[in-house]
């Protein structure tokens, strides 16, 4: 038998660099695409969950843990204040959305809570609702604090975004977008997954929304994200 020479072995060698250097992308591209996945999976659950809610309470939507919340609301994420949650314990098991998940009240599944976050949303850069969520609700289901009772789920226009991924930068004129369970548009959509992110309407839809058109729609008033129901400008 053969030997190989030193030439022949540092070509294979090469050769499977090569390989190595064409697949570790593609493999990245794949963790990243699944992972993509699952943040949608997750803004899917919850958004049905919203329906369910909905279904079951006069067709209106849960409230947005808009702070200061009414008097004795258990909004979407959590019932009581949000400061400090975890050493409070205070989360998403507490919240109105938790039982249509398929959690038992107040009882910290690590399962359902992880629909609550999105598997790329590493560290909690701010205190508050960061170490409990990835996404928060648009505000416009309370008119921003203007609003009570919350407003019925078919009153929302088609496309209006109910749910998204929000900066955890901090946004673009706000540094705590973590102070409660619900945003302002202004407050930003992630830059974790690139180019934009999945969003949820109040159809039950999830949908890929780019940074570009995102920026876009803050300028629309009305429009997707300033989508107050009988609101002149959507605000």
């Amino acid at each position: 038998m053969r030997a190989f020479t030193l030439i022949e072995l540092l070509v294979v060698i090469a050769i499977v660099a090569i390989l190595v250097a064409i697949a570790l992308p593609a493999l990245s591209g794949a963790r990243k695409s699944g992972k993509m996945v699952r943040c949608t999976a997750n803004l899917r659950q919850l958004i049905h969950a919203v329906n369910d809610y909905a279904t079951a309470s006069d067709d209106r939507v849960p409230d947005p843990n808009w702070q200061p919340s009414p008097p004795q609301v258990r909004g979407w994420l959590y019932y009581g204040d949000p400061a400090n949650p975890i050493v409070r314990g205070i989360g998403p098991s507490t919240g109105i959305l938790w039982n249509y998940l398929g959690g038992e009240r107040s009882v910290a599944h690590p399962g359902i809570a992880s629909v609550y976050r999105c598997p790329d949303h590493h560290g909690d850069p701010f205190p508050g609702t960061s170490a409990l969520t990835s996404y928060l609700m648009n505000g416009a289901a309370r008119r921003f604090g203007r609003q009570d009772p919350t407003y019925r789920i078919d009153e929302f226009m088609p496309g209006s975004i109910l749910f998204w991924e929000t900066d955890e930068a901090g946004g673009r004129n706000t540094g705590a977008p973590w102070n409660d369970g619900s945003s302002f548009p202004t407050e930003g959509l992630t830059r974790r997954h690139g180019p934009g992110a999945t969003v949820a309407q109040p159809d039950g839809a999830c949908v890929w929304i780019s940074n570009a058109e995102y920026d876009h729609e803050l300028n629309r008033r009305p429009g997707r994200l300033w989508c107050a129901p009988n609101s002149p400008n959507g605000q």
